[in-house]
């Protein structure tokens, strides 16, 4: 036995070409790098299929739980702008330098939040999780595989928009489940129509806590570094820095319950900080009760210490301090078609074919008008049961488009706008009502089981093509022309793109997305290769400093992955190569290099990531000469002259003759 890993329902190996239990093709063709490969096993016991949800931060695929022989949802921590895989195409690595210590920093919150919400398990309206672990180089949550529908696809089929009465029951039953789940010490930090889950039993489940503020965590910069649900994030999420609690929920489900009643989302809360006010419900034409109002607009407050501090709070404005949820189907999801033909056509093919043939067998004689009778209203037994096809297809060029499921139903026609048709948006910034250019299948003619795929101009919505690739100026020129702003992340290495280009965008490309809500794109930016950033040290010696960096610019210049950012490179080269504040004596000629730090024999030097230090030479130190030492010149001596005393009678000869012996003594020694 093997697996249609589209829905995960076991089927014989070669036997069809086609699931017999939900009609897809058991060949998936190549699939994408960045998915796991159908059939891959986790932990011996977990077979994941095909992807069925992919977001900034991760994947989710349908899953086989080989243990409980039940299915699973595998949710895979991947940012694509900070991972990739390898050959082998199951392990992922971060990107090098900054990319990989972000991947690491967001895949232990990733794990850790996962972890978190593994303890809320009996709380009833939170997504049961049978499973968190590391594989692969990265890190996996296993879920309960949930079937029915999200809010965001019931507004879908329901206009867009839905009463009030309606809307109240499902806020208050998400109110609910928060005031446990803040008990706990939990934020959900990712409210939003996609995120509140209605099983076919009628329970309401928040899935997906906290994955996109977890994932980005460590890395929020003022370059928006962070990607959020525009319109139903607060302002505080924004920011690493600023403190979060119950009421950055509270904003979230404010927002929610705004686009509920009005099919419109808040205006951005970063675009609100220069007090930009966004129109009440009432004012947009909606019936609301003016405290559920003003509730809702005090939550959607920019700043948190004006809002509502906590769910208990919330659900008593609503009219709510005594609502427990009621779980029944009936009253929140969309009414199940009905088959044409009563309790015949109800029946299963093997009953009816059976059923037919007995009352040919019984009649006889009537098996010819029968068989009239089948062939003129056109009705053929198949694989898949009766199928009448006596309505046939209408005109719907021309047509409006909000009214093309008006126009289908008075024809007898049903289709579901999700499953049924296929829309391609053609973009007119001059259309101002969005109208059906064309359709494949004509009019008159039989719709059968082909689907209906159509053709609409619009100046609403488009159709999001990649940017991955382009250069930064060719992103922006390309969503420009639809009125959206981008904001580009931080540089990080990247092997696949080259300097400057663009790596990955959110929202991704080929999903539809409502211009007159989304008015930014995040982007992320391409440093190119982080080996070509490594450069030689040697043969600097000799010299100078714009020598050195002469060369190792033209060294990254010649780099095939970061060629494109000379400017850049000639700045980084700039900023990297400097000079040591003093010189120093060698034999190297003046100003020119004579030493370095790191020294010539380093390998591996990434000129990005640290720097080199050169110092420059004096010259060669001089000789010094020998002190010249002065000739002394002789000493002149003073002449002494003999002092006269005064005269006496009794000395008079002696004096006389000391004073002739004094005279002759210097005559012998003057000089």
């Amino acid at each position: 036995m093997g697996f249609c890993y589209t829905c995960m329902e076991q089927i014989e190996d070669g036997k069809y070409t086609k699931c017999p239990h939900c009609g897809a093709d058991l060949d998936l063709g190549t699939v994408e790098k960045q998915f796991l490969p159908p059939g891959t096993e986790l932990e011996g016991k977990f077979i994941v299929g095909k992807a069925i949800g992919s977001g900034g931060f991760g994947h989710t695929y349908i899953g086989w739980n080989k243990t409980l022989l039940s299915k699973v949802a595998i949710k895979e921590y991947y940012p694509r702008q900070f991972c990739g895989r390898d050959g082998d195409g199951v392990t992922v690595a971060g990107a090098q330098g900054t990319g990989e210590e972000r991947f690491e920093n967001g895949l232990q919150q990733f794990l850790k939040e996962a972890r978190s919400v593994a303890e809320l398990q009996d709380i009833k309206g939170v997504v049961k999780v049978y499973s968190v672990f590391e594989a692969n180089g990265t890190g996996y949550i296993v879920m309960e595989y949930l079937e029915g529908m999200d809010v965001k696809t019931i507004l879908k089929q329901s206009g867009n928009k839905r009463d009030y009465e309606w809307c109240r029951r499902v806020i208050l039953t998400v109110l609910y489940t928060l005031k446990d789940v803040h008990k706990r010490g939990v934020l959900h930090r990712d409210i939003a129509p996609d995120n509140i889950f209605i099983t076919k039993e009628g329970i309401i489940k928040l899935i997906d806590f906290g994955a996109a503020i977890h994932a980005t965590a460590d890395n929020v910069s003022t370059q928006t570094e962070i990607i959020l649900k525009s319109g139903y994030a607060p302002i505080e999420q924004y920011s690493r820095k600023t403190e979060q609690g119950p009421y950055t929920d509270l904003y979230a489900v404010a927002a929610l319950f705004y686009r509920m009643l009005t099919g419109k989302k808040p205006a951005p809360a970063n675009e609100r900080i220069r007090n930009e006010k966004i129109p009440t419900p009432s004012e947009l034409g909606v019936e609301i009760p003016e405290e559920a109002e003003l509730g809702i607009m005090v939550c959607l407050n920019v700043k948190p210490e004006h809002r509502l501090q906590s769910a208990e709070e919330f659900m008593e404005v609503l009219g709510g301090g005594d609502f427990e949820p009621v779980y029944e189907p009936e009253w929140i999801l969309p009414a199940e078609k009905k088959e044409k033909g009563g309790f015949f056509m109800r029946l299963p093919v093997a009953a009816k074919a059976a059923m037919l043939v007995a009352v040919l067998c019984i009649i006889g004689g009537g098996i010819a008008a029968i068989v009239m009778t089948t062939k003129e209203k056109n009705a053929v037994v198949t694989d898949a049961g009766v199928v009448d096809s006596s309505a046939k297809m209408i005109r719907l060029e021309g047509t409006a488009f909000d009214e093309m499921s008006d126009k289908l139903k008075e024809a007898g026609i049903t289709l579901d706008q999700t499953k049924d048709i296929k829309i391609t948006y053609k973009y007119d910034k001059n259309t101002a009502v969005e109208e059906i250019l064309s359709q494949n299948i004509s009019p008159g003619s039989p719709i059968g089981d082909e689907k209906l795929e159509i053709v609409v101009a619009t100046s609403k919505h488009i159709a999001l093509e990649s940017v991955v690739g382009k250069t930064t100026k060719e992103a922006e020129a390309y969503f420009k022309q639809y009125g959206l702003s981008v904001t580009f992340a931080a540089p990080v290495y990247n092997d696949a793109q080259s300097y400057g280009r663009v790596i990955a965008q959110e929202p991704a490309a080929g999903e539809v997305v409502d211009l007159d809500t989304l008015k930014q794109i995040n982007c992320g930016v391409s440093l190119g290769k982080k080996t070509d950033y490594v450069i030689s040290l040697a043969g600097f010696q000799g010299l100078t400093l714009k020598e050195v960096r002469d060369k190792i610019y033209k060294e990254l210049a010649g780099r095939a992955s970061i060629k494109d950012g000379k400017e850049e490179l000639n700045k980084l080269v700039n900023e990297h190569v400097k000079a040591n504040s003093t010189k120093e004596y060698s034999s190297v000629a003046k100003d020119k290099v004579c030493a370095q730090n790191p020294s010539e024999k380093t390998t591996n030097h990434n000129i990005r990531e640290s720097t080199v230090t050169l110092t420059l030479s004096k010259g060669p130190k001089p000789t010094p000469k020998p002190t010249p030492r002065p000739t002394p010149k002789p000493t002149k001596r003073p002449v002494v002259r003999a002092t006269k005393r005064p005269s006496s009678k009794k000395s008079s000869t002696t004096t006389k003759k000391k004073k002739k012996k004094s005279s002759s003594s210097w005559s012998d020694d003057a000089w």
